[in-house]
């Protein structure tokens, strides 16, 4: 099949992070994380990433993020290097109180509780699709999870900036058939997540944290500017910038990595050269690397699936995120295929419900049909599905038996 209807991206992602999240395992000195690109690493035998990015992913929905969060404090406890001493004392007076006290003012601006969005990210994607940041739930989620250390306005702002930009790289590898994306949809789709989250805290009582976000986007302050927010990063003079362990700083330094470079290696070298290196910025990198160009080709082998696969715990969430996109179109298509419905009326309007489903996920792809043949996985079932409901006009019994064709193969793989 010449076309991909979904990348695996909870693969790429738990991929990506295993790769990079050993530089904050390490130490090592500004300018020398690029060189850990080429360091063999036994997967098999470095438990502690393992460890955490199993904890990060079940930060999803909100039952799981509550049942965790203790799991989650006991690993900090006994890797406090990754915390900064404010994020650390949160979380010791949470474990001690049962009641989240998150630090507050200047010394509660790090970017140390990044990371924690990253299970709720897959979670809402595959829950809300296309309407995730339109969702009232979403927001006030990424909320949460932001007091779970921090109670700074600039984190709550930097961390929904980063939640959109997750959202809007890969809303476009979708419509993108999973395929790289080029340059200029890259700096569309930061401009959506800038523009999408600055303009909702343009409220008088957030005017005096967004002043720390106007080198993102000149409109915060001049209406009438028509300067998009990618133009305005991209000319940041790269001595300007710090990759720091602040909040602001980091997403400074993401975005203009991510607009002006497009070798992973180079993007890499260019953070760890930039002075107060930290290593969560080279990881936050290779996520939003990897949701733009796809997993780079020394993660992909220094990590292949298999890595993934041999761990029970990880294992689940390589089809965990896809299986919960695609439910509730396997209801519809299990609805069809279990009933004997042929009347043309009724068949339109699940047809038509099944288009929304794709729809929710971001998906427009306008094909041609062309003829179903042996349908061998669940991902070219649900490409065949798409392709008959977009392009298919007559609802007939031709159209059930192909429906029941791709029942088959979706139910035997999930």
């Amino acid at each position: 099949m010449s076309k991909r209807l979904y990348f695996d991206y909870s693969y790429e992602i738990a991929a990506a992070f295993l790769f990079s999240s050993r530089w904050l395992f390490l130490t090592s000195k500004d300018g020398e994380h690029h060189k850990l690109l080429n360091r063999h690493i036994d997967y098999h035998a470095e438990m502690k990433p393992k460890e955490y990015l199993n904890l990060l992913l079940k930060l999803d929905d909100q039952k799981t993020i509550e049942n965790n969060l203790y799991n989650l404090t006991y690993f900090y406890k006994n890797n406090a290097f990754l915390l900064t001493d404010a994020t650390l004392f949160a979380l010791g007076e949470f474990s001690r109180t049962n009641t989240l006290l998150p630090t507050q003012g200047d010394w509660a601006n790090t970017s140390d509780g990044f990371l924690h969005l990253i299970g709720y990210f897959l979670y809402a994607y595959t829950k809300e699709g296309h309407y995730i940041l339109e969702r009232k739930e979403v927001l006030e989620t990424i909320e949460k999870i932001t007091h779970f250390t921090h109670s700074n306005m600039r984190v709550l702002i930097s961390h929904t900036l980063l939640f959109a930009l997750m959202t809007k790289l890969l809303e476009s590898r979708l419509n993108n058939n999973g395929r790289a994306l080029s340059k200029k949809q890259i700096w569309t789709a930061v401009d959506e997540a800038i523009r999408k989250v600055l303009y909702q805290y343009r409220d008088y009582q957030y005017l005096g944290d967004l002043r720390y976000f106007v080198r993102l986007d000149k409109q915060l302050y001049d209406h009438a500017s028509t300067v998009a927010p990618s133009s305005q990063i991209s000319k940041i003079n790269p001595k300007e910038l710090r990759a720091g362990n602040y909040v602001i700083d980091t997403i400074e330094t993401l975005l203009f990595t991510l607009l002006k470079v497009q070798k992973y290696e180079d993007g890499l070298k260019f953070i760890a050269d930039i002075p107060g290196f930290h290593p969560i910025n080279g990881v936050l990198f290779t996520i939003l690397y990897t949701l733009a160009h796809g997993l780079p080709p020394q993660i992909r082998a220094s990590v292949p699936r298999v890595v993934i696969e041999e761990d029970a715990n990880l294992n689940v969430y390589l089809t965990k995120y896809y299986k919960r996109a695609f439910k509730p179109i396997k209801a519809i298509v299990n609805r069809i295929g279990g009933e004997e419905i042929f009347e043309s009326e009724q068949l339109a309007n699940f047809a038509s419900q099944i288009e929304f489903e794709f729809e929710r996920l971001g998906i427009f792809i306008k094909v041609p049909l062309f003829k179903i043949k042996e349908i061998e996985t669940s991902y070219q079932a649900y490409y065949q599905l798409y392709l008959l409901v977009k392009a298919t006009k007559r609802f007939d019994s031709i159209f059930v038996g192909q429906i029941i064709l791709i029942k088959n193969v979706i139910n035997t793989e999930t």
